[in-house]
């Protein structure tokens, strides 16, 4: 891993290395070009109209007056180093100014005419563009915006000055005689409701910020920290509780931005649809009043039933700032919507819920164990006492207090669990202890003597061949040769050595195959399937390396070449046919267990009585809990389990630990759960996994509830909405044709 990052250490060193000599070369380029430009030939003399359309973009610098011809390709290029930025235009190599709105008349290669100011150029003409007339488009713009800002009632805005009147429009205004012109009614501020809907938004960021923080204080006490630094981690989370629950309770301000300008205004409504240049599959519908006020509507009145009034004169009321209409006619305002149908917000509910789902995250990563940290946070309130108990009737009759810590002694055996559905053997749980009661019985199974035998430890140990002793003996002599500090002997040669597949050899073929086929023909043995996969692996274990004209296809001949003093009457094998076989035997003799274990499983009876000790694992149980259950075959457990339900499975036991839960076992038994560490855990730390698990459930509940009810309200406000709008009279105002 620390190789990694020095390796990308030293890559982003090196990338920024290259990204400063690359620059620098750029730089001394565009000092270059700057060069030549100034021994370049004068096309012409600046203007003085041209020189002072070009005062604000000369920064205080002079410029000779002297027009250049520079042609090339616009590259922006720069440099970044520790959050500031340097970024250069240049056209053919120059550093240059675009002033007013050269920028959009720029092409893949451009043809220029600038002036030269300190250690850059200024553009006066660009392709199509020209200095004079980008500046006269600019104050037009500017005039345009205030014009609208600061409108009169009764001006009028235009694209083009009007055309001369005839005596036959004489009586005609300006705005029905000219489609692209826009009249400015009125002009007012927006009312309460129009700013609270401008202003919007789900809030409540600032809430679930703050409950995050709580989450997180809460996790930090979960950590094994000192328990100063736990119960500061409690007392930050408490006081983000707190903030949180004011930030999520308190009353929104009425407003909180000052209101903007109004303008209603009278013109054509025309509506375009615009494709987007990267993507024609994209296209936005787009409205404006003449051809200058772009107007934003609603989504939902541009979809109600009436349609929208394109190609007529209409009254919209529109926002100075943003051009969005809040006004739209007769009984389309957004304001009087705000007041008849208010909104119904529920994205806050929709972030408590994430941070209640984050809270659930750190929840997990803390540990699930709530019902031992609740009795950990009661026991270090109560401060309840401990006691000693040895006589598993005296506890019976007088179960211990929830919360308290007691001492046990005693005899007691794991528990056996029995299978879901029936399926597969019983299993030992030795993080169950019952102490006291009846034992377990469990019936014999039945099962063949000769199966028994197969299933044996003893029945398939193979051993190393004459020939396998002679390789390993040269083998450890090689190797202590080579640790003497004779170098004659290559360590790669001693590894090729230990690459041989040595062969293990079975003796006494003949007995073995006795007793396989007497488990085979035995009833409630082996089953006929895995009795011919076992014959099968021992006569292509015995075929290995034969000739195919003899090898041995036949069982009883087969049978007959095992007999003492034949050919295979010890059996070689590789070590991978070897542990093939040995899987092969396991799996035909659990299979013979299975079966008759089902046939065993319903007189089975479970130990009655006692108490029962549950301990959050078996490991507390170290003398009593065998790790290698799992590794033992079918038959190795049913010993095993039989061996439990003995006198021999009696244990005795020493528990000391703080009761986490107390109910009713089966059987009768009294059943305590004991946590023997939790009395390590510091009250700071218990507290706090309590108090996360209670913040997470509060979060959730609270957040999925009032989701649910917001959500509801939300979608009978959109129908009473729409009820409303399918009423209402064409949008646009009346009067007008």
């Amino acid at each position: 891993m620390d190789s990694l990052i020095i390796f990308l250490k030293l890559g982003l060193l090196a990338y920024a290395v290259y990204s400063g000599i690359t620059y620098m070369v750029r730089r001394s380029g565009n000092k270059n070009d700057l060069a030549q430009l100034r021994k370049a030939p004068v096309m012409r003399q600046l203007s003085a109209e041209e020189k002072l359309a070009l005062t604000p973009f000369l920064g205080g610098l002079e410029v000779d007056g002297e027009v250049r011809a520079l042609s090339g390709v616009f590259v922006r290029h720069g440099i970044e180093t520790q959050g500031s930025r340097t970024v250069h235009d240049t056209l053919g190599g120059v550093d240059v100014v675009l002033p007013y709105d050269a920028f959009i008349f720029l092409d893949e290669y451009n043809q220029a005419e600038v002036v030269l100011a300190g250690k850059h150029a200024v553009v006066v003409k660009l392709n199509d563009f020209d200095l004079l007339e980008g500046r006269e488009r600019s104050q037009q713009a500017q005039q345009a915006q205030a014009d609208w800002e600061q409108a009169k009632p009764g001006s009028l805005l235009q694209s083009a000055e009007p055309a001369a009147e005839s005596t036959d429009d004489a009586h005609a205004t300006k705005a029905a005689a000219d489609s692209n012109a826009v009249e400015i009614v009125s002009q007012r501020n927006e009312s309460a409701e129009e700013v609270a809907e401008r202003e919007g938004g789900i809030g409540g960021w600032g809430a679930a910020f703050v409950w995050l923080l709580a989450l997180i204080a809460l996790w930090v006490g979960n950590w094994e920290l000192p328990e100063i630094a736990q119960t500061v981690a409690l007392g930050l989370a408490g006081l983000a509780v707190l903030w949180a629950l004011w930030l999520t309770l308190r009353r929104k301000p009425a407003l909180q931005e000052a209101a903007q300008t109004v303008n209603k205004v009278r013109g054509v409504l025309n509506g375009i649809q615009w494709v987007n240049p990267d993507n024609a599959a994209v296209s936005v519908q787009k409205f404006f009043i003449g051809d200058q006020v772009e107007v934003s509507f609603p989504a939902h009145w541009q979809h109600a039933a009436q349609g929208m009034p394109v190609g007529r004169l209409v009254e919209v009321d529109v926002r100075v700032k943003d051009h969005a209409a809040v006004g739209f006619g007769r009984g389309w305002s957004l304001a009087d919507e705000w007041r008849r149908f208010p909104p119904v917000q529920w994205g806050r509910y929709v972030l408590l819920c994430i941070a209640g789902l984050l809270g659930l995250l750190v929840l997990c990563l803390s540990g699930p164990q709530l019902g031992a940290s609740a009795a950990r946070v009661a026991h270090g309130v109560l401060q309840t006492n401990s006691s000693s108990h040895s006589d598993p009737a005296a506890l019976l009759a007088q179960p211990p207090r929830w919360a308290s810590e007691v001492q046990l002694h005693g005899q007691g055996r794991c528990e056996i669990r029995m299978p879901p559905l029936g399926q597969g053997l019983p299993e030992r749980d030795c993080s169950v202890l019952r102490w006291g009661g009846t034992a377990p019985q469990l019936p014999a199974l039945e099962l063949p003597e000769a199966v028994a035998q197969v299933g044996a430890a003893d029945f398939f140990q193979p051993r190393d061949s004459v020939g396998s002793a002679t390789v390993r003996m040269l083998q450890n002599l090689a190797l202590m040769r080579m640790m003497g500090g004779d170098r004659s002997l290559s360590a790669a040669a001693l590894m090729a050595g230990r690459q041989i597949d040595i062969p293990q050899q079975w003796d006494g073929m003949d007995r073995k195959i006795a007793v396989l086929d007497a488990a085979c023909e035995a009833e409630g043995g082996l089953s006929a399937r895995d009795c011919q996969m076992l014959r099968t692996k021992l006569m292509v274990v015995a075929n290995d390396g034969a000739d195919e004209a003899e090898a041995v296809r036949d069982w009883e001949a087969f049978k007959r070449l095992a007999q003492p003093g034949e050919e295979y009457a010890s059996l070689l094998m590789t070590e991978r046919e070897q542990s093939e076989l040995r899987a092969a035997l396991t799996t035909a003799v659990d299979h013979a267990v299975s079966e008759r274990a089902k046939a065993a499983m319903g007189r089975i009876q479970a130990a009655q009585g006692g108490v029962l000790v549950v301990l959050p694992s078996a490991e507390e149980l170290q003398p009593y809990a065998s790790k290698n259950d799992e590794r033992l075959n079918q038959l190795e457990r049913w010993k095993l389990l039989q061996t439990n339900a003995g006198d021999s499975g009696l244990r005795s036991f020493t528990l000391t630990g703080m009761v986490t839960a107390v109910g009713q076992g089966d059987g009768g038994a009294l059943r305590i759960a004991l946590d023997p560490g939790l009395a390590q855990t510091s009250l700071p730390q218990a507290l706090a996994k309590l108090c996360l698990a209670l913040l997470v459930a509060g979060l959730l509940l609270l957040g999925g509830t009032m989701l649910v009810l917001r959500l509801r309200a939300s979608s009978q406000r959109k129908q009473a909405l729409q009820a409303d709008l399918d009423k209402r009279p064409a949008p646009g105002g009346q009067g007008f044709v």
